[in-house]
This record gives C-alpha cells, structure tokens and sequence, in this order.
C-alpha cells in the first residue's frame, strides 16, 4: 500500500510517525512524501 503521512504539533509526534513509518516499511509499504498516488494517509496530530 502506498501511504502519505502528516505530522503536525510536538516533537513526540514527528518521532512516533518516524518509528510508525520505519514499521509500516518493513511490512513491505511504500512511504509517499506527497499525496498524490497515495491509497491511505496518516495524519498524526
């Protein structure tokens, strides 16, 4: 699946979505950094 993710607010945010998105990658998921072409997005707030 490919994904695009939005982090916004403190720095825990940016380094949870870092650790979620090395996660979803080693399931096989593909990290977009924009949305277009993306099939899911994560926003973390």
């Amino acid at each position: 699946m490919r994904i695009y993710f939005v982090s916004m607010g403190c720095a825990k945010n940016t380094a949870d979505s870092e650790h979620l998105k090395a996660k979803l990658e080693s399931y096989g998921h593909e990290i977009l950094d924009e949305p277009s072409g993306a099939e899911a997005a994560i926003f973390n707030t």
